[in-house]
């Protein structure tokens, strides 16, 4: 009997290296979140924030403080590689982990004033985007782990056609549930929304890995010392700042007379 013959059936759980279709329902509700989550981050929290009179100032303060903890996302992949949790792996926990608080932290920011209490609602944006962040890094990490090679091309558009699936659908429905109902319940809505994915991880099971727990540091090393490594991130950094600065200002530039 193979060891992830054994794993199944000592766990009774789905080994997700051999259900490709309940993986990529996972993955793809990963992404959906994304997508929800960065449409409210780049495009409707410069709108919640100037309807409670937050100065332009601030804004850009908020999305740029909220947003710090992907800057170190290299850190997550890095964590989730070396270190697992027994028998529920190396990627499993930080996703639920970080989809559970990410949740909760959405729920916390439904009685926080912007205005008055800017510290606290950056804060929980800030809280709120590492965990989102843990959970984006392990959920990469166990598309590779699950995926055999020549498919991960296949697993790589499910996601990101889940991505921009959720773009397009919060565009339009965080826009009229706003417009009907008011930010608190968007804020309940996004809590639950996030939660939906901790039943099928529960019963998930990753492939198991030995990987030594020693932090990589000469590996970190070798890798920034490559020419092309700094070429990519200075194109996707530049690129990144245009794409992200236009979203986020152009709901403002809409909005106000500037």
């Amino acid at each position: 009997m193979s060891d992830s013959e054994n794993i199944t059936k000592n766990s009774k759980k789905k080994l997700l290296s051999e259900h490709k279709n309940f993986r990529y329902t996972i993955f793809g509700m990963i992404y959906l979140h994304q997508g929800f989550i960065e449409v409210f981050m780049y495009i409707y929290m410069a709108l919640y924030l100037l309807s409670f009179g937050v100065s332009i100032l601030y804004i850009g303060l908020s999305i740029a403080i909220g947003n710090a903890p992907w800057i170190v996302k290299p850190l997550y992949g890095i964590i989730s590689d070396r270190k697992g949790f027994g028998k529920w792996g190396r990627r499993i926990p930080y996703m639920l982990v970080g989809s559970f608080f990410s949740a909760i932290l959405f729920f916390m920011l439904i009685p926080v004033n912007p205005f008055s209490a800017w510290v606290i609602f950056v804060s929980i944006i800030a809280a709120a985007n590492f965990f989102n962040a843990f959970c984006d890094t392990a959920t990469d990490g166990l598309i590779v782990d699950t995926t055999d090679p020549e498919k991960r091309g296949t697993a790589q558009s499910i996601c990101w056609g889940s991505k921009f699936t959720g773009y397009v659908t919060a565009a339009i429905l965080v826009g009229f549930m706003i417009e009907i109902f008011g930010w608190g319940l968007y804020f309940v809505f996004m809590g639950f929304f996030l939660l939906i994915p901790i039943p099928l991880l529960l019963i998930s099971q990753e492939p198991r890995f030995n990987v030594p727990e020693k932090f990589p540091t000469q590996d970190l090393k070798d890798t920034f010392k490559q020419k092309l490594v700094w070429l990519v991130l200075t194109f996707f950094i530049v690129s990144g700042m245009g794409l992200y600065i236009i979203l986020s200002m152009l709901p403002l530039f809409l909005s106000l007379e500037l």
